[in-house]
């Protein structure tokens, strides 16, 4: 089972339920603002998390929607796929997973799409998708 959250949804998951240690954690953190904030203990083996923004390469982007603040936005990089689907590819296949990207429908849509080797619909960082789906499924 994969649970998709927002960063406020799994933050306010993590505060009523606690992190447990049966189940697994993927943490999708953007580059900067308040999403970029970690949320786990980085000692956990039962979470990874990753730093890249909701993009498909290296760009100048606005910081918010409706800003005129730019920042460098830095897209998912192959050896971060490597480290997520050789942490996903250690889970047992029953397991329940929370995957989390700021808005809890790109980065972590995605990724869930991958994990159960499944096609994208309107939602989702077609990217991040391809790049976890090739390493988890097409070998």
């Amino acid at each position: 089972m994969i649970n998709v959250f927002s960063y406020d949804d799994m933050k306010e998951h993590i505060t009523s339920h606690g992190v447990s240690s049966s189940e697994f954690y993927i943490s999708i953190l953007s580059t900067g603002g308040p999403y970029g904030i970690p949320m786990f203990d980085a000692s956990l083996p039962n979470v990874i998390t990753l730093v890249f923004d909701d993009v498909s390469y290296d760009c100048i982007k606005t910081k918010l929607p409706h800003s005129s603040d730019l920042r460098l936005a830095k897209a998912m990089t192959e050896p971060q796929a490597d480290d997520l689907c050789n942490f996903i590819k250690k889970i047992p296949p029953t397991s329940i997973i929370n995957v989390h990207c700021a808005w809890g429908f790109s980065r972590s849509a995605g990724i869930a799409y991958a994990i159960e080797n499944k096609e994208l619909t309107t939602h989702g960082n077609r990217y991040v998708h391809k790049l976890v789906k090739e390493r988890l499924h097409e070998n």
